[in-house]
């Protein structure tokens, strides 16, 4: 075995069916490897394999999701084995657990949308790296066109079939993949590695189609369009934002806006063979240079080298001084514990003599450096700060001016207020605020954790059917969302949507843990309970509600305020549990409040939906009040 080489850990889902192994053989290339399948692999086996093997660094790959290897288990690797790690996440759509895990890890985003937004909530070591290719498995054959029009891709989405369906009607068009049978489309079988190369060899254009929930994504493509490009093809590409710092209009690829542009360009394309093959040379050409699994695993690993990561050298450095803190009986004897030392949310002493009872400390004097980076480990963190803190305590707060500044908003979303600040310090004073039922219910989620598929995840959102009715429907301009808790749907429906979200809620708590967590320019949180006239009067697009019923809601006042705030051909979503909708719903209609045939009820799974618009005439006191009281403004 070569000393020089690393050793890589390589943790994934190795299949023919997927890109895996390829990345497999990249990785072998560069250095000694040790696979881990993900599947049926406990965390205490990956961390028993781990330490066995010794690896200088190990790599998630794109199927390792869902906390499949949990954070704690990442943590002690790094910090026993002083191992770099990298993952790379290639899904469309966002789940929580590459976030969490880009704070010890390197974290590559195959969509540019999610490195903004994780660069805008201060994640660090995260970059873009767009789906890599084999160009020595995708290459071209020779032999004649076969065919006109090629699509690859198995049937899921009633956008590309309707494309697919308009391009059938006026070109010679064929099919490679599952599930086409009743559409009665011309279709074949699935293909994969060289086959998907001799068919694509054997095309004068090929279709790469995004879904239409991902166009507004920047540079959103699959993997697909790498290895179409690879084999020298010439393909069309849906247009996503920003798509054209990566590969050229006309150069590289053909990109397209709206069906009748993709019509046009098959039009103008087929008849011109030596600019389709000079482009589908170019296109080659730049994925040798630059989107080879090779390329990027050699990018992956020079900038992980644990003799130069950076997050590799400072992680866990042993000449910190642990954190103080002053008990209630020995002020003048600090004891101390060393971070991170929570179990089950229960902070220890650090001669593990049990748990800090409740209210027993004085005073705290932490470092921002050890402040968890992840938003619910900081919550829970935090929390549990509150918790043993004296209702007289305070809490000093040592660091960077800049940094100390950002963890504020943390520490106020819970009993604390400033008292002084200075350069290198800040006072926070510990309050008491009563807690209400609503706020004691959020915390207790957060505390338990959001993990997939539990409920309130993000992930649970994405799958909810009121969610891909939205989706479907595409929703534009300004949204209200009562009851949003503390944000999840608000911000995946952010990210997989291009319109302004406002999530009100009675509980203080989540709002604030919605602010502090998803808060920007398009996704506004406020705490009131939305009965009251607080917003100003026709100013909302749409009204979604999710699953929340909030204890004692008075249904008329709360219709009433909707109808207040939306515009005149607004419309209202809701869906819920079947039991608490379908009593919502009757007595909307006995009051009048929906008009039979206004409204569209479905029922999918557990769940009913309503969507449709609120009686412009039948809400009695719904006269808009042409005073606005201040109360929330309106976001631009």
């Amino acid at each position: 075995m070569n000393s020089d080489k690393l050793k890589v850990l390589y943790i994934d889902h190795f299949s023919s069916k997927n890109s895996n192994l390829y990345w497999k053989t990249a990785f072998e290339k560069h250095a000694h490897v040790q696979t881990i399948e993900i599947y049926n692999t406990s965390p205490n086996a990956i961390l028993q394999t781990a330490l066995a093997w010794r690896p200088n660094h190990i790599h998630l790959g794109g199927s390792v999701k869902f906390d499949s290897v949990p954070l704690d288990v990442l943590s002690r690797l790094k910090r026993i084995l002083r191992c770099s790690i990298s993952h790379f996440y290639g899904d469309a759509a966002p789940t929580e657990y590459p976030m969490r895990t880009a704070r010890v890890a390197s974290m590559y985003y195959n969509i540019q949308t999610y490195v903004e937004w994780a660069e805008r909530m201060k994640v660090p070591f995260v970059s873009y790296i767009p789906c890599p290719t084999d160009p020595d498995l995708f290459r071209p054959y020779p032999g004649e066109k076969r065919y006109d029009v090629v699509f690859i891709g198995n049937h899921y989405s009633e956008s590309r079939l309707d494309i697919l369906r308009h391009i059938a009607d006026s070109f010679s068009l064929m099919i490679f993949g599952e599930n086409w049978e009743s559409t009665g489309l011309p279709h074949a079988d699935p293909v994969y590695g060289d086959a998907f190369a001799k068919v694509l060899s054997q095309s004068k254009i090929v279709l790469s189609l995004m879904s239409g929930e991902y166009t507004h994504l920047k540079r959103c493509f699959s993997n697909r369009l790498m290895n179409s490009l690879a084999c020298g093809a010439c393909v069309i590409q849906t247009f996503t934002p920003d798509i054209e710092s990566v590969f050229t209009h006309k150069e590289e690829v053909l990109l397209y806006h709206t069906r009748d542009e993709l019509v046009e360009l098959i039009r103008e394309y087929l008849p011109l063979e030596e600019e389709r093959k000079r482009i589908g040379e170019r296109a080659r050409q730049k994925i040798i240079d630059y989107y080879s699994y090779d390329k990027i695993v050699a990018r992956i690993l020079a900038e992980n080298h644990p003799l130069r990561c950076p997050h590799t050298i400072h992680f866990e450095n042993e000449n910190r001084q642990p954190l103080r803190i002053c008990h209630t009986s020995q002020s003048d004897a600090p004891n101390t514990i060393h971070f991170p030392s929570i179990r089950e949310h229960r902070l220890q002493w650090g001669d593990d003599a049990g748990p800090i009872p409740s209210e027993s400390v004085n005073s705290f004097c932490l470092e921002i450096s050890r402040i968890p980076g992840i938003p619910f480990e900081r919550f829970n963190y935090i929390s549990e700060l509150n918790r043993i803190l004296a209702p007289t305590g305070f809490l000093e707060l040592i660091g960077p001016h800049d940094d100390v500044r950002k963890i504020v908003r943390a520490f106020l979303c819970f009993d604390f207020v400033h008292a002084k600040q200075a350069n290198d310090h800040t006072i926070l004073n510990k309050r008491n605020l009563s807690m209400t039922p609503e706020d004691r219910l959020w915390m207790q989620r957060i505390q338990e954790g959001y993990f997939p598929p539990k409920k309130y995840s993000m992930l649970w959102y994405e799958k909810h059917p009121l969610t891909q009715l939205i989706n479907k429907q595409e929703l534009q301009g300004l949204v209200l969302h009562p009851f949003c808790g503390t944000g999840q749907w608000a911000f995946y429906s952010w990210l997989a949507s291009n319109y302004t979200i406002v999530g009100i809620d009675p509980s203080r708590w989540a709002v604030r843990f919605a602010k502090a967590t998803f808060g920007s320019s398009a996704l506004w949180f406020y705490p009131f309970p939305p009965e009251q006239p607080c917003l100003p009067e026709a100013c909302f697009d749409h009204i979604v509600w999710i699953d929340e019923v909030p204890r004692n809601v008075n249904p008329h006042n709360l219709f009433r305020e909707f109808y207040r705030l939306l515009k005149k051909d607004g419309s209202i979503h809701i869906g819920m549990q079947e039991s608490p909708l379908q009593k919502i719903l009757a007595y909307c209609k006995s009051a009048g409040i929906i008009q039979a045939g206004e409204d569209k009820i479905t029922q999918e799974d557990q769940f009913m939906l309503f969507s449709g618009s609120l009686s412009r005439m039948h809400i009695p006191g719904s006269t808009p009040s042409l005073v606005y009281r201040g109360g929330i403004p309106c976001p631009p």
